[in-house]
């Protein structure tokens, strides 16, 4: 029924968390594919060691490292002709969530179409999140420009992404709002039924307002079509 795509990279701590998270979904006939861009950790005995009990099919690919390069080349893998795209640090609290999102994307029959989550941040000694999250999580949950990114999940049919796709393989970054921005332009995005959280280690780590503004400045060189300073 579904192929959900997670690119990787020396993220074994966060994978284990993901495939045991998963395994809680419900009433949904799913595949995993792991694309990896070349991890040095010990994510391939950790796949090793979930396929003989996890209860899905799950697969490791390596791939070249990039996230548009490793979508890409998970895409490919994938048997299904309905694709979640999907972050490692991404978790569902519903355990139905997967099954909602499907139900909803099958009643779409026009144009091309595609799902996203509302988002939540999820800190990593569980204390609520600061004001300045709130702002992030209600932005994602609105249909305008540069307001969908890919740590909310995009949830499609294999029709859609060939039609708009692929992802743009010579970005470093903001792979995701590019190709969140051509769908744009000639579909509709929906916002899906449940909830998902995403860690917020990088604000964290960096800093709330510290990493706002990187954020803005890239936004911004992005918007007046300068990628290649990234």
């Amino acid at each position: 029924e579904l192929s959900i795509i997670v690119p990787i990279l020396n993220e074994e701590a966060q994978l284990r968390c993901l495939l045991t998270d998963l395994v809680r979904q419900q009433d949904v006939d799913f595949e995993v594919i792991l694309s990896d861009g070349g991890s040095v950790d010990n994510s391939g005995a950790l796949v090793a060691e979930y396929e003989r009990f996890c209860g899905y099919p799950l697969s490791r690919y390596l791939s070249v490292k990039g996230r548009g390069r490793q979508l890409n080349a998970g895409i490919a893998k994938a048997r299904s002709r309905w694709l979640l795209l999907l972050h490692v640090d991404s978790r569902f609290t519903d355990e139905l969530a997967l099954r909602r999102g499907l139900d909803m994307m099958q009643e779409f029959k026009t144009k091309p179409v595609a799902g996203r989550f509302p988002l939540r941040f999820r800190h990593s000694d569980g204390r609520p999140p600061e004001a300045g999250y709130y702002y992030y999580e209600w932005k994602a949950r609105l249909p305008r420009e540069e307001c969908i990114h890919g740590d909310q999940g995009f949830l499609l049919s294999r029709e859609t992404f060939l039609r708009v796709g692929p992802f743009r393989e010579n970005l470093p970054v903001m792979e995701d709002t590019d190709f969140a921005e051509r769908l744009r332009r000639i579909g509709r995005w929906v916002l899906l039924p449940s909830e998902i959280s995403t860690s917020a280690r990088r604000f964290e780590t960096e800093g709330l307002w510290q990493r706002q503004l990187l954020n803005a400045v890239i936004m911004c060189f992005r918007s007046i079509g300068w990628e290649d300073f990234f």
